[in-house]
C-alpha cells in the first residue's frame, strides 16, 4: 500500500538488520564526516555482506557499499526528501563548500528585498600551512589548479546547460577533441561529472537561492505535477519574487506516494481524422503546403497536443484556415481518405464548415484566454479581466447567434461556463475575493462600467414572494464589487496580523512580532489600521491625492502602487496592495519546468532513473541563477 506522505514514523528499516557503529580510532588521514554517521547506518541484508544505508532507507531504498564514500552520501541525503530538514541543510553546505566556479550574484530588486538585504557569503577556503616548499613550486602548483577547477566548471556548466548526456565525456571523440584543445589538460570522467562537480555546483545554488530568498517578501509558491518516461511521477515546486523571478526547490519522486455536445465529438473526431492523415502522408502534406503558399495562408496546421482543451480549438482553426487549400489538394487528385466529400462543394462541406464554426465559436474564447493567462507578468486582475472577455464573448456570440446554435446548447454552455466562473470568481472566500479585489485596485479599472454587473453571462436571480395573498417576482441585483474589494481587503488586513493581537496570543510582544511579520504595519494596532485601510481606499476610488499620480506607459501595476511607498496618506493601503500585486495566480513556471523535464528525458536518455539527477541539471541551468 502507497503512503501519502514521506513523513517517517520512524528510521527503523526491517529490510535489513543493523550494525554497531565502529568508531574511527585512525590518529592519521582523513578523518569520517560527522554527517555521515547521522545521515547513514551499517547493515547487512539477510545474511549478506556488510552494507552502508542511508537513514531514510524505509523511503527512498537507497543502499550503498561499505564503506561508504562521502560524496555519494552527502549528495543523496542533500535531496532526500524522506530525512530531517535540517540534515538537508547541512549537508548542502557542506557541498557547496567544495564547490568550483563563481558565487552566483542573484541581485536585489528594491520590490523584492526585505528591510534588511541578507548577504549571500563568499565560501571560506581553508589556509594552507606551506611549511618550507619551494614558492615557485607552490604558485605553479596553485595556478594548474586554478586552472583545471575553471576549465572543469565550464565544461560542467555546458554539459548541463545545452542538456548534453555526461556520457559523452567518457567516449573517445570527446577526449581526441579535449587533447587537441588543451594537450595538458585531463578532464573529469563522468562519474565526477555527475557525482562531484554537479552535485556540488547544485548544492551551492541551491544555498545561494535559500540565502537570497531569506531577504524577499511577498514571494508566491506554486506546484505542479508530471512524469517522466521511466514511468515515474515528479512534482515542481517553485518559488517566485515579485518581479517574477522564478526558482526551482524541488522537484521530487512522488511514484510511491467534458464538453457535453455532441455534434463537437463528432467535429473533433473528423479534426483527429484529418490531422493524422496529413501528419503520415509526407506526399500529401508537401501538397498541401505548396497550395497553402500558392493561396497566401500564412499558417500550417496545428496538431492536438498534450493539452487536448487548447490544442482542440487551435488545430480545428489551423484547418478552417487552410480549408482552400484542401480545396484545391483534392481538386488536383489526392484522395484524403474517406474525407474528400469534405471539401468539395455541396451539402457535406457546407455542413462541415458550419459544425466548424460552432466548435470554434463554443471553444475559442476559453483557448484565447488560456493563452492570455500563459504571459510571465500575469497578475490576479487580469484573471477576472479574461474571465470578463471570455463571459462577454460569449453573451455576444448568444445574442447574434450566427451559426445557428440551438437553444439547449447555448443554455447548456452558459451553464458550464458560469459554473467556471462562479468557482473561481464569485466562491473563494479562502482567497479573500483576490481577483475582484485586484481588478478594482488597478487604477486603469477604476471607473469601469463593468462594476454593477459581474458577470454578463449570468442570469439575473429572480425573487419570488408572496404578498397578500398575490405572488411577486421580482430580480435581486448582484453585490457591488467595489463592495466586494472592500471586504476583500479587510480580509487581507486582518490576515496580515494574524493572532498577534489577540488574547492568549503566543506573541508577547506584538510589534516587535509585527516588524518580522509585516514592518509596514508595525506602528499600527488592528483598530486604527482599519480605520485608514477605509479612509485610504475611499481616497483611491475618488482618485484623491496620493492615488491622482499618473501612470506611465510601461509602469506595471505593482510599481505605480510601490511608487506610494512612504506616503502618510497611503501607508496601509500600499503594503497590502503590493501583496496583491506581487502574487503569481498561474503555475506557468511549473509548466515551463515539466516541458524541459521532457526535454532532458528525451527518448534517447529513457533510462534515466534518478529524478534528483534532472533535478540537478535544472537548477544549474535555470535562468535565474545562470
Amino acid at each position: 500500500e502507497k503512503s501519502d506522505t514521506k513523513l517517517l514514523n520512524s528510521d527503523a528499516d526491517p529490510a535489513y538488520t543493523d550494525l554497531p557503529e565502529v568508531k574511527d580510532s585512525r590518529n592519521g588521514g582523513a578523518q569520517m564526516h560527522p554527517l555521515l554517521r547521522q545521515g547513514s547506518r551499517c547493515c547487512r541484508l539477510k545474511g549478506k555482506e556488510e552494507i552502508v544505508t542511508c537513514i531514510g532507507s524505509k523511503g527512498c531504498h537507497q543502499i550503498w557499499a561499505s564503506p561508504q564514500n562521502r560524496q555519494r552520501v552527502l549528495g543523496h541525503l542533500a535531496k532526500c526528501t524522506y530525512t530531517d530538514a535540517k540534515l538537508r541543510q547541512k549537508c548542502i553546505e557542506a557541498l557547496s563548500s567544495k564547490a568550483i566556479g563563481p558565487i552566483p550574484e542573484m541581485g536585489f530588486s528594491t520590490m523584492e528585498m526585505d528591510v534588511k538585504k541578507v548577504p549571500v557569503p563568499l565560501v571560506q577556503t581553508k589556509k594552507r600551512n606551506l611549511g618550507n616548499a619551494k614558492l615557485t613550486t607552490i604558485i605553479t602548483n596553485e595556478g594548474k589548479k586554478k586552472q583545471k577547477e575553471k576549465n572543469d566548471y565550464h565544461l560542467m556548466k555546458c554539459i548541463v546547460c545545452c542538456g548534453i548526456p555526461p556520457k559523452v565525456v567518457d567516449s573517445a571523440e570527446w577526449k581526441e577533441m579535449m587533447a587537441a584543445l588543451n594537450p595538458y589538460y585531463q578532464p573529469p570522467s563522468s562519474t565526477t561529472l555527475t557525482e562531484k562537480l554537479i552535485v556540488n555546483e547544485a548544492a551551492k545554488i541551491t544555498a545561494a537561492i535559500d540565502k537570497f530568498l531569506a531577504g524577499c517578501r511577498n514571494l508566491t509558491i506554486t506546484f505542479d505535477g508530471s512524469k517522466i518516461r521511466r514511468p515515474k511521477s515528479t512534482y515542481s515546486v517553485h518559488v517566485t519574487t515579485a518581479t517574477r523571478r522564478a526558482f526551482c526547490m524541488e522537484l521530487d519522486d512522488m511514484s510511491q506516494l467534458s464538453h457535453t455536445a455532441k455534434y463537437i465529438l463528432e467535429v473533433i473526431s473528423r479534426v483527429r481524422t484529418i490531422l493524422a492523415f496529413m501528419s503520415h502522408s509526407t506526399y500529401t502534406m508537401e501538397h498541401f503546403n505548396y497550395q497553402r503558399s500558392c493561396l497566401g495562408i500564412r499558417h500550417g496546421l496545428e496538431y492536438i497536443g498534450k493539452t487536448r482543451f487548447g490544442t482542440i480549438y487551435w488545430s480545428a482553426l489551423s484547418i478552417q484556415c487552410g480549408l482552400p487549400a484542401f480545396t484545391a489538394l483534392v481538386e488536383s487528385g489526392i484522395n484524403i481518405t474517406g474525407l474528400n466529400a469534405l471539401f468539395m462543394p455541396g451539402r457535406q462541406r457546407l455542413l462541415f464548415e458550419v459544425a466548424l464554426s460552432k466548435s470554434l465559436q463554443a471553444t475559442g474564447p476559453w483557448a484565447k484566454g488560456l493563452h492570455v493567462l500563459e504571459a510571465a507578468d500575469v497578475t490576479a486582475d487580469h484573471i477576472y479581466y479574461v474571465f470578463l472577455g471570455i463571459m462577454s464573448q460569449h453573451e455576444e456570440d448568444f445574442r447574434k447567434n450566427e451559426f445557428g446554435l440551438e437553444l439547449r446548447m447555448m443554455e447548456d454552455i452558459r451553464h458550464i461556463a458560469n459554473n467556471r466562473f462562479n468557482e473561481l470568481v464569485n466562491e473563494t472566500p479562502q482567497s479573500h475575493d483576490l481577483y475582484i479585489t485586484a481588478f478594482v485596485c488597478n487604477p486603469d479599472y477604476r471607473n469601469a462600467p463593468v462594476y454593477k454587473e459581474i458577470n454578463p453571462l449570468a442570469m439575473p436571480t429572480i425573487v419570488i414572494s408572496q404578498i397578500e395573498g398575490s405572488v411577486a417576482c421580482s430580480t435581486k441585483p448582484p453585490k457591488d464589487m467595489v463592495e466586494r474589494a472592500g471586504l476583500g481587503l479587510q480580509r487581507i488586513l486582518r490576515h496580515e496580523y494574524g493572532d498577534v493581537y489577540e488574547v492568549g496570543s503566543s506573541a508577547t510582544d506584538p510589534t516587535a512580532a509585527m516588524r518580522l511579520w509585516n514592518p509596514a504595519l508595525s506602528k499600527y494596532i488592528p483598530f486604527d489600521a482599519l480605520n485608514r485601510l477605509h479612509l485610504q481606499f475611499k481616497s483611491y476610488l475618488n482618485a484623491e491625492d496620493p492615488f491622482n499620480h499618473k501612470r506611465c506607459s510601461k509602469q506595471s501595476t505593482l510599481q505605480w502602487w510601490a511608487a506610494l511607498a512612504g506616503d502618510e496618506l497611503a501607508d496601509v493601503l500600499v503594503p497590502v496592495m503590493q501583496k496583491i500585486f506581487s502574487v503569481v495566480p498561474i503555475s506557468m513556471t511549473d509548466e515551463c519546468m515539466q516541458s524541459t523535464i521532457t526535454w532532458l528525458n528525451s527518448p534517447h536518455r529513457h533510462h534515466q532513473n534518478c529524478i534528483n539527477h534532472i533535478y540537478k541539471y535544472i537548477l544549474i541551468s535555470q535562468p535565474s541563477t545562470v
